[in-house]
């Protein structure tokens, strides 16, 4: 009795792991996404005050920062 009750929390757990993650589809279309409507690089001068979600963020040096979309292909083809 107890082996069945056991068998049928595994079926349950693996069928609900399954949709936890997103379709390879899914993260291409958001890559996608973010090519469309993202910069492809953002550069903050230094000392001017940028404000962010976390609050206001100031660089004490030039900085440079690049899409996701940008990041994803330089590590896929090296570019």
């Amino acid at each position: 009795m107890k082996t069945k009750y056991l068998s049928w929390l595994v079926l349950a757990l693996l069928l609900t792991s399954c949709g936890w993650s997103p379709s390879q589809r899914e993260r291409d279309e958001s890559i996608d996404k973010s090519a469309l409507y993202d910069p492809p690089v953002l550069t903050l001068m230094k000392g001017k005050p940028y404000q962010t979600k976390e609050g206001v963020y100031t660089p004490v040096e030039d900085a440079m920062f690049y899409s996701k979309y940008r990041y994803l292909r330089a590590i896929t083809i090296g570019k």
